[in-house]
């Protein structure tokens, strides 16, 4: 009788972990296909925008971590609003990476010039800046591992 208690009391703690795991990857598979969606209309809008500024270059730095990387920090105005490179979740002033000789060009003239949307300014690259949507794409198939990972937790027996 007691072996049937303990028994029942551990299958309700697997059940209950089993629940709050399945919980969080199915969360986790939501935020992270809605924030790769969300990336993935802001390029195709920064594609198709012609609108270019020139932005005044205000810090320079290298990264060694993986290779050289060179990155700048930006900013311009646009019809009175100031801007700099951002990403989808609102973090402003970030690092952008640009190419070697770009970065000591920019070191000289101080200035960099930068396609935006106008219905955003905050979605903004450089113009010698390819758009990539690898990353966001990445995140896609991250959010479906993690949907799969969930309904498979949820519905598979593992008592």
């Amino acid at each position: 009788m007691k072996t049937n208690q303990a028994e029942t009391c551990k299958t309700d703690k697997t059940r209950y972990y089993r629940l709050i795991i399945s919980a969080f990857l199915g969360v986790s598979a939501i935020l992270l296909t809605a924030l790769a969606i969300s990336e993935i209309r802001n390029f195709r809008l920064l594609r198709q925008s012609e609108h270019v500024v020139e932005a005044r270059v205000t810090d320079w730095r290298t990264f060694t971590k993986g290779g050289r990387r060179y990155c700048i920090r930006y900013t311009f105005v646009v019809d009175g609003a100031e801007a700099s490179h951002a990403d989808s979740t609102g973090r402003k002033n970030l690092w952008t990476k640009v190419p070697e000789d770009v970065w000591h060009k920019t070191k000289t003239t101080r200035t960099i010039d930068v396609r935006y949307v106008p219905d955003n300014i905050f979605n903004n690259i450089p113009v010698c800046m390819p758009i990539r949507f690898v990353n966001a794409y990445a995140a896609i198939g991250l959010g479906v591992m993690c949907f799969v990972m969930a309904v498979v937790m949820w519905i598979c027996p593992w008592d």
